[in-house]
């Protein structure tokens, strides 16, 4: 039997509906597929380390036995219901009285490629696509002033925005109906967007005075990250109009 691999609870994320419980597993884990392509992130977010047992996906806490200090409910990991989650964990609770029992980390990309003989089919489709999605981004994205063109405006602001065809979803940077570059978007971009926002202060300097989000980028750009606004509006302060002023 594997230890724990750490003790910890799920960050809470507000308590679920009857309906979002009856989530699988299997879409639960694609969650942290997501998160993964989300490279551009300081730190992933971190279960909070305080109470409990936390497992890794593949270890097999399915086939231990748990108890529920509760109800007193006895069983085996594999009948424990889905609580709570975020990106990088999920709550196991008890069947009986939903009482919190253990805590299970999402699968990464790489875990599952190492237990690839576990993965099903629908997984195995969903892993091979993000891995496509993220090999694009790395193909394409905007990685230094050069790629961009050149704006003989003396001052001008830039858009962020967003456009999505299907399961196809592209960030546009644009200089009013013009787009100046183009890349894969990500869901919660806020860390992508200063990124890019530096970069493009580098390439136009002074006479870039702004890098605005869209309303149609927010709800991709901002996601349920609920200080990413904020993140972002700091950003564009400190990116712009704080060396807007500098060099006054």
């Amino acid at each position: 039997m594997p230890s724990p691999t750490a003790a910890g609870n799920c960050q809470r994320v507000g308590r679920t509906t009857e309906a979002r419980r009856k989530l699988t597993s299997e879409k639960c884990r694609i969650v942290r597929v997501t998160r993964e392509l989300a490279w551009f992130l300081a730190a992933p977010l971190r279960c909070d380390l305080k109470t409990g047992a936390m497992y890794k996906y593949y270890d097999n806490w399915r086939e231990q036995e748990f108890d529920c200090p509760k109800c007193k409910w006895h069983g085996p990991g594999s009948a424990l219901s889905l609580g709570d989650y975020n990106w990088d964990c999920a709550e196991r609770v008890c069947p009986v009285c939903e009482e919190l029992i253990t805590v299970v980390l999402h699968p990464t990309i790489a875990e599952s490629r190492a237990n690839w003989d576990k993965v099903s089919e629908w997984d195995r489709r969903n892993i091979e696509a993000a891995e496509a999605h993220r090999a694009e981004f790395a193909r394409r994205k905007l990685r230094e002033p050069t790629q961009l063109p050149e704006i003989t405006e003396p001052s001008f602001v830039l858009h962020w925005d967003f456009v999505e065809d299907g399961s196809h979803k592209e960030t546009l940077i644009k200089h009013g109906e013009d787009v100046v570059f183009a890349e894969p978007a990500f869901y919660e971009g806020y860390k992508r967007f200063i990124e890019v926002a530096e970069i493009l202060r580098s390439r136009y300097e002074a006479a870039l005075r702004d890098l605005i989000p869209t309303k149609a980028s927010e709800l991709y750009l901002y996601g349920d990250a609920l200080g990413s606004p904020a993140i972002i509006s700091a950003a564009r302060e400190r990116i712009f109009r704080s060396a807007a002023e500098r060099h006054a």
